[in-house]
């Protein structure tokens, strides 16, 4: 249940904790999660309108893409068309931004 993950990580930052988000590379999965933080830390704290967009915009063009090119040599999330579409909506990288064909 995703909405059991946004509410014990709304909990964490009240009670001033921290959580962690993590994969088995810390590339997919967990740009997933981090970039889905980012994005909803700047609603919450920087009043910007538009979360969803937010998100894939950092998925897009943020630094996550940067650590995946380190880790495949590539920019594409190692996801392909199946197991994006197994992820809640929340934690789906952008058209275009994955493949396959990406060894990891």
């Amino acid at each position: 249940n995703v909405h059991l993950i946004l509410h014990t990580t709304d909990l964490c930052r009240q009670l001033s904790g921290v959580h962690c988000i993590c994969c088995k590379s810390g590339k997919d999965r967990t740009s997933m999660g981090v970039t889905l933080e980012e994005a909803r830390h700047l609603c919450d704290h920087m009043s910007v309108v538009g979360g969803r967009k937010a998100c894939k915009t950092i998925r897009r063009f943020g630094g996550r893409r940067s650590n995946v090119l380190v880790n495949t040599g590539q920019t594409k999330y190692a996801f392909n068309g199946v197991q994006r579409s197994f992820l809640p909506k929340c934690f789906q990288p952008p058209g275009g931004t994955y493949g396959g064909n990406i060894q990891t």
